[in-house]
């Protein structure tokens, strides 16, 4: 069989590859029409008129696109009338028609879609590199981390088309794996063994409510300074990954920097000693004993990175990275402590507002573009700290009401004895549950440790 693009060039001038297939799907998109009309929806799915070349055949596209919308028949008569008539617009849509007779096949029209999609990427990713190019040299970029950190936005927005089935879904489609969890979770339950709902971390009380840990999922931890926020979300991330074996966390750390100070925490918290011994080294014999079995507890699938002045457009880099280096059968925890001091484009740095409702957005989508577990610290409003019960509730989310509406959960952290220095209720740490989709909310209180900067249950300990 003689190729298009064999004929083209002996016939008429030579059209490029991405040309022919931008012919060849609307070429079949008109004969189809007729007798298969929801093959427009199939290929819109995965190419937007945006994506085409040739001008045409994108006002063809938005044409028949705009006629499918109002349930109006999309073949050539209809496009051309729609179109506003004229003898070119008749010929060319007459010529696509019959160029993808000759040479296209109709049952083909997703993978002609895909061909004109990969070739927008293409030209996009190559406008991208040019611009990229044209900054470096002008100049014009303050320094290189800045440099860096435009050329990784530019190129974010030229990612692979991910595709997802999108449209309604029978309900039965989901029912088989539905059952076959159910079930797998009843015979558990009933041997008296709790269901793999999520990642465990180790505090029995929070566990039972939140059901661990979950892909996908974006989780807020907000607290006032000095409750322990950092505590909380290192002693989780240890207590994650040394149990599962297929886990990976990393944790953007804005506030405290990688130093002996985080990893006194560290030992202290995996070996129950002392943080004011490992500051002073007065240590004895058993504590030597014991920051052995704390070095040897520390995992290197725990990464942190405490780079100077992070951006959101940093953390997106690295934990793509992370995801392509591990894999896409392991689980991958994203940490960022605190969502407050990421810095976001320059444009919206100085309108907390917008900044914070921007930084949560990026958060809430990286959860599933990496299938991953979001865990974002939030700083909370000093306008709590007025009233006479200062419990936190999600009013006080400091600067913006999108993190209280992109979360999955929400749970604020809070110690009596930061108030109340004669509590009853010393080294207890409250967990107030206030959001979790398709789940309870709560109080579950632990033991606060803070000598050891360690966490603790009450039920069945950690």
């Amino acid at each position: 069989m003689t190729t298009a693009g064999e004929q083209i060039e002996s016939t008429s001038p030579p059209l490029s590859e991405s040309a022919i297939n931008e012919k060849l799907l609307v070429g079949v998109l008109l004969q189809l029409a007729t007798f298969q009309p929801e093959a427009l929806s199939e290929a819109v799915q995965i190419v937007h008129p945006s994506d085409f070349q040739v001008r045409k055949n994108t006002q063809v596209v938005t044409a028949m696109m705009e006629l499918d919308i109002e349930e109006k028949p999309y073949g050539v008569v209809e496009v051309y009338s729609r179109m506003g008539g004229g003898g070119e617009t008749v010929q060319y849509l007459m010529d696509c028609e019959g160029f993808s007779r000759n040479y296209g096949h109709t049952f083909m029209v997703t993978d002609y879609a895909h061909k004109v999609r990969e070739a927008s990427e293409r030209r996009r990713l190559i406008k991208a590199a040019e611009q990229i190019k044209a900054l470096a040299m002008s100049g014009d970029y303050g320094t290189n981390r800045e440099l860096f950190d435009k050329a990784e936005s530019m190129l974010s927005a030229v990612e692979p088309l991910e595709l997802t089935p999108t449209g309604p879904v029978p309900v039965t489609d989901k029912l088989s794996k539905y059952l076959d969890d159910l079930t797998e979770r009843y015979q558990q339950a009933k041997n008296g063994e709790m269901p793999p709902m999520g990642l465990m971390t180790g505090l029995t009380d929070l566990d039972l409510l939140w059901t661990g840990l979950k892909p996908r999922k974006y989780y807020v931890f907000a607290a006032r300074p000095a409750m322990g926020k950092t505590a909380f979300l290192l002693h989780i991330l240890m207590s994650v990954v040394e149990q599962y074996d297929d886990v990976y966390a990393v944790m953007f750390s804005a506030e405290m920097a990688f130093d002996d100070e985080m990893i006194n925490r560290m030992i202290a918290n995996r070996g129950r000693i002392d943080q004011g011994k490992l500051q002073t080294a007065m240590l004895d014999e058993h504590d030597w004993g014991r920051v052995s079995g704390a070095v040897g507890r520390l995992n290197p699938r725990l990464m942190i990175d405490d780079t100077e002045g992070m951006t959101m457009t940093h953390i997106r880099r690295e934990a793509r990275k992370i995801r392509r280096q591990i894999g896409k059968d392991k689980k991958l925890i994203i940490a960022v402590d605190y969502l407050q001091l990421i810095e976001g484009p320059k444009q919206i740095n100085d309108d907390e507002y917008r900044l914070n409702s921007y930084l949560s957005k990026q958060l809430n989508k990286m959860k599933k573009s990496l299938d991953a577990t979001i865990i974002a610290l939030s700083q909370l409003n000093r306008d709590l700290e007025k009233r006479a019960d200062k419990r936190p509730g999600p009013s006080d989310i400091r600067g913006s009401g999108q993190i209280e509406q992109d979360a999955d959960l929400i749970a604020f952290l809070y110690r009596d004895e930061v108030y109340n220095p004669d509590t009853d209720e010393k080294n207890v740490l409250e967990v107030i549950t206030s959001k979790q989709r398709a789940g309870k909310i709560g109080v579950r209180k632990l033991i606060f440790a803070k000598e050891f900067g360690r966490i603790e249950s009450f039920a069945l300990g950690a």
